[in-house]
């Protein structure tokens, strides 16, 4: 039975490479194949492997670089003779801010597999992108010379050229850079993360030239997301600049106090954020995201009384906002409306991390209720992990007393009835318990200069 199994994984290994290069479709079919040979073969590590491969291809393709990164890493390291798949881990290590990393590899597959990478545009372009990242523009230039010379120019790697012969000090070529944004459109985020760059770099003139050349109509909203996409990564020094030149633009004014005020969030400025939040709200009261902004504000800046009517107003404007969802269903709870608390999730809710965490918080005690403990404990877990992933900024007293008396009074719950528990579960709970009990108390975010 062992040389059946063993032949019948071999044989599935070999479907899996063979159907391999036939594009998506092959690599879905190779994935199966090699699941197949992991059934009957469970250390066939050269399948373990090109699975590996093939999931963080999935991955990538689908948009997910970070879910890719440590899948394609490690297939790299299994499979060193195997370029391509080196070449894709390398190529998500630029797509996730990894730069170093990539170009390293990046030389190292130029010098080891020249003819099998030479000709590959990803390759040139990506190499190209993460010097420019790393601020080596005369080698990005040079990068550049070396793919088209090589056959592999593309406008992507036009594009790399152009910023890096900016960056490095040459007058910027409006008319080229009209040219790429109109030939590949889907190339302005890369172009945006290099202002961002700049401005970071505190060269904020070459920044403002920069987002001058691009077409008037889209440059409101190029800074609207430079500064979601800042603050987002808690780089707050892109996102004042964003913001202040949007401000002069005066466009889409609304929006902009609503992004303002949650600069003032991420800064603990918490009476200048419901100012703004005010403000927004004043000049457009239907607009869901001001009132949310509004209501977290409010929350943070420990008035919970006045965050309730926001959060119902935000919800009702049709808000998919988790912070607000949460709020309200843990006081519902609290009130012990538990048909109240369950409307408040039958449409998915999206936000940051403290918004999941209390809206997990409340999901775990409605699962309580309908006496799905594991399935409690599970979210409560998550509500916990959540939060303590959230920056200093959201950890104030107030939602940190919130959450910790909502996951307090339903881990006493759960272990109340611990019989109908498994041990391990118990085991769970207390541990839970205990690190929330054992917790430093939040501390006001002091105020940014």
């Amino acid at each position: 039975m062992r040389v059946l199994a063993g032949w019948l994984g071999a044989l599935f290994y070999a479907l899996g490479q063979g159907v391999l290069p036939a594009g998506r479709f092959g690599r879905a079919l190779a994935r199966q194949f090699l699941r197949q040979s992991l059934t009957f073969s469970p250390q066939h590590h050269r399948a373990r492997s090109y699975l590996d491969y093939l999931l963080g291809v999935r991955d990538m393709e689908g948009g997910d670089p970070q879910a890719a990164l440590p899948l394609l890493r490690r297939a790299a390291k299994a499979l060193p003779a195997d370029a391509a798949v080196r070449l894709d881990a390398a190529i998500v290590m630029t797509a996730c801010g990894e730069y170093q990393s990539a170009e390293a590899e990046f030389n190292r597959l130029l010098q080891e597999h020249p003819r099998r990478v030479r000709n590959e545009p990803q390759l040139w372009f990506a190499l190209a992108w993460s010097q420019l990242r790393l601020g080596q523009y005369s080698r990005c230039e040079a990068t550049a010379r070396r793919g088209a010379e090589a056959g592999a120019a593309t406008v992507q790697l036009r594009l790399a050229a152009l910023l890096a012969g900016f960056g490095n000090g040459t007058a910027l070529d409006e008319e080229g850079l009209q040219q790429v944004l109109n030939t590949r459109p889907q190339l302005l985020p890369h172009l945006l993360e290099f202002v961002e760059q700049l401005v970071e770099s505190h060269q904020a003139s070459l920044a403002s030239q920069l987002l001058q050349a691009l077409p008037a109509a889209i440059q409101p909203d190029c800074l609207r997301l430079l500064a979601g996409s800042a603050l987002n990564s808690e780089r707050l020094e892109v996102a004042r600049w964003a913001l202040h030149r949007w401000k002069d633009s005066g466009a889409s004014p609304v929006e902009r106090l609503v992004l303002a005020s949650e600069l003032h969030l991420h800064e603990g400025r918490f009476k200048e954020a419901i100012a703004l939040a005010r403000e927004a709200v004043s000049m457009d009261s239907a607009s869901a995201r001001a009132q949310e902004r509004l209501g977290e504000a409010l929350l943070l800046g420990a008035r919970l009384d006045e965050a309730y009517p926001a959060f119902e107003a935000a919800l009702q404007g049709g808000s998919s906002s988790s912070l607000a969802a949460g709020v309200l269903a843990l006081r519902l709870l609290e009130q012990g409306d538990l048909t109240g608390a369950r409307s408040l999730f039958r449409s998915q809710r999206r936000g940051g991390a403290l918004g999941c965490a209390l809206a997990n918080a409340a999901t775990a005690s409605l699962r309580l209720q309908e006496d799905r403990l594991p399935e409690s404990l599970r979210c409560a877990n998550l509500a916990w992990e959540q939060f303590s992933e959230q920056p200093s900024w959201g950890r104030q007293p107030v939602v940190c007393d919130l959450l910790t008396d909502a996951l307090l009074h339903l881990l006493e719950a759960l272990l109340a009835r611990g019989t109908l528990l498994r041990k391990a579960d118990l085991d769970n709970a207390r541990e839970l318990r205990d690190n929330i009990l054992s917790s430093p108390p939040a501390r006001p975010t002091p105020l940014s200069k």
